[in-house]
């Protein structure tokens, strides 16, 4: 069986409910399920004032339906005083207009709660009932987070060019830190979906900066493991988070517990350096001189002026350009719409599979931790095959890979079988392992195929692009239709997507081995085809 929240309503005839509290007979009338269909035991004709016993009552896409048995004594005050018997005899309808079902049954709202602890004691979504009409509720707090990385992505590689890679980074830093922190004691939807617009904003930020900050003062035979170091480090605190979820069942303890830690990187501000590259471009040669002679010395390699200063002294800095340059050069404005598109399908299936995760069969943090060995899996991956083969084939066959898988995975449920749910399995991890290794790939490439006036825009552009991706997931995730197939409709969704997204990336050029472009020209002038290394003397041949 799929793991769901299992939730029924609470009973007002039990003092102190829990979903766990069923007896013999109470469980003739109180069968375990499924949100949108269980029963439990009201009082409703006695607090109506009627000469009824407690009403029996069905809870059914989150609506009670009452009926109601006639007993000519007086209602019973607790369970024990139940006549069970009659009770699970014959049902009489309940008088009075507002009962108007011809069935002898009228609906009424549930408007409490009682939830299965056994896996997880309390959730943001079981603390605030985010079920029945309230369900939407989850959703719109994780839009609220991907709308906050979005705008984040959007403003942050601006901010990048105009602030400095550092400056920004150890800004969104601490904004994220003291976020995360705070969470731990929201008690509202709206200071749950405030936090998450926050928490998102500085962790796209801090992330687009660090990437940018990372591939800029190292050489291009190493600027993929900048990128997959960072992913790495995702991937790792993810595994941490399921790990520490598993002894800590409350989500407030939990969200403590992970956030306290990030207080070191305050550290930051001493261990990392400003981007060589942008202070270059920016004409601040003294400061980009101290940093390279340190990179130099490391490196055994000696510092020249040409080094520092690249190429005439006498050229006016590098102005940061709009994107709307873009509108001026129709193949680049080209590359960006496909650019843009694959984000949005890799970040799309991303998300949706991850929050797909509980779906799955099985014990969840095993599932949760699983897919995040996936993902360290998938950039080892990257690692091994990425410089050899080029990035432009990893991406193409990766995501072509993750979509094929997501298709698939109606496959078993047609056939069935007791191996359908492992088969299911498989193929949702083959899905995430192709998608993890294409959005690596797509925050590599990026940055190599723009040029320096454009490329923390770009990215930030193409990192919006895949907020937007997920905002959608959010929502699509739980998407369902009639069938068998039914729930499976948002992985062929996602399969789909990725599918085309992989056809379009046909378009985009190699990047692996190309110098990092400073013009508009050189980024027009790359090819689709993997380049040979050559040797370079400006600053990469420092940082190689």
């Amino acid at each position: 069986m799929r793991h769901q929240k299992l939730v029924r309503c609470a009973d007002p005839v039990w003092k102190n409910d829990t979903y766990s509290e069923v007896g013999v007979q109470r469980e003739q009338l109180l069968p375990l399920g499924l949100s949108d269909g269980v029963s439990a035991i009201s009082a409703e004709a006695e607090a109506e004032g009627d000469d009824l016993t407690p009403t029996a009552y069905k809870l059914m896409r989150c609506n009670i339906e009452y009926a109601v048995l006639r007993n000519p004594n007086k209602p019973p005050r607790n369970a024990s005083e139940l006549d069970w018997d009659s009770l699970l005899g014959s049902v009489h309808r309940l008088p009075g207009d507002r009962f108007s079902d011809t069935n002898g049954s009228a609906k009424a709202k549930c408007y409490s709660w009682v939830y299965d602890q056994s896996v997880l004691t309390s959730t943001i979504a079981t603390q605030m009932n985010f079920v029945c009409e309230r369900k939407i509720l989850s959703s719109h707090a994780l839009m609220l987070l991907m709308l906050g990385q979005m705008f984040g992505s959007l403003l942050g590689g601006s901010a990048a060019d105009f602030l400095g890679r550092k400056k920004l980074l150890m800004i969104s830093l601490l904004v994220h830190v003291v976020c995360s922190i705070l969470t731990t004691w929201v008690n509202s939807i709206f200071t749950v979906g405030l936090a998450y617009l926050v928490n998102g904003f500085a962790m796209a930020s801090c992330y687009c900066s660090a990437v940018l900050l990372g591939i800029e003062q190292v050489g291009p035979m190493y600027r993929h493991m900048v990128v997959l170091c960072l992913a790495g480090t995702w991937s790792i605190g993810i595994l941490w988070v399921g790990l520490l979820a598993y002894f800590l069942r409350d989500w407030s303890r939990l969200q403590l517990a992970a956030s306290v830690p990030e207080v070191l990187f305050i550290f930051y501000m001493v261990l990392v350096s400003e981007s060589p590259r942008w202070l270059t471009e920016k004409r601040r040669f003294s400061e980009a001189e101290k940093i390279l002679e340190r990179i130099a010395r490391r490196n055994g390699k000696a510092l020249t002026e040409q080094n520092v200063l690249g190429s005439d002294t006498n050229e006016k800095p590098t102005q940061n350009q709009s994107l709307l340059m873009f509108l001026q050069c129709p193949p680049l404005l080209l590359r960006l719409a496909v650019v843009l598109f694959n984000w949005f399908a890799c970040s799309l299936t991303y998300y949706g599979l991850s929050l797909g995760v509980g779906n799955l069969s099985g014990d969840i943090h095993l599932n949760f931790c699983l897919s995040a060995f996936v993902e360290l899996a998938s950039y080892v991956t990257v690692v091994i095959i990425l410089e050899r083969v080029g990035r432009k084939t990893v991406y193409c066959s990766s995501i072509l890979l993750g979509g094929a898988a997501c298709l698939l995975t109606f496959v078993p449920v047609l056939i069935g079988g007791g191996w359908s749910n492992w088969a299911m399995r498989a193929l949702a991890m083959t899905g995430k392992f192709g998608v993890n290794i294409s959005f690596a790939t797509a925050w590599i490439m990026t940055p190599e195929m723009f040029p320096t006036s454009l490329r923390a825009g770009a990215t930030g552009a193409c990192s919006s692009s895949a907020r937007i991706g997920g905002v959608a997931a959010s929502y699509l995730a739980n998407l369902t239709v009639e069938g068998r197939v039914g729930h499976l409709l948002p992985q062929i969704i996602f399969g789909s997507l990725g599918l085309v997204a992989g056809l379009t990336a046909l378009t985009l050029p190699e990047t692996n081995q190309a110098k990092l472009p400073d013009s508009l020209e050189e980024a027009v002038q790359m090819k689709r085809e993997k380049e040979e290394p050559t040797n370079r003397n400006h600053q990469e041949s420092l940082l190689a």
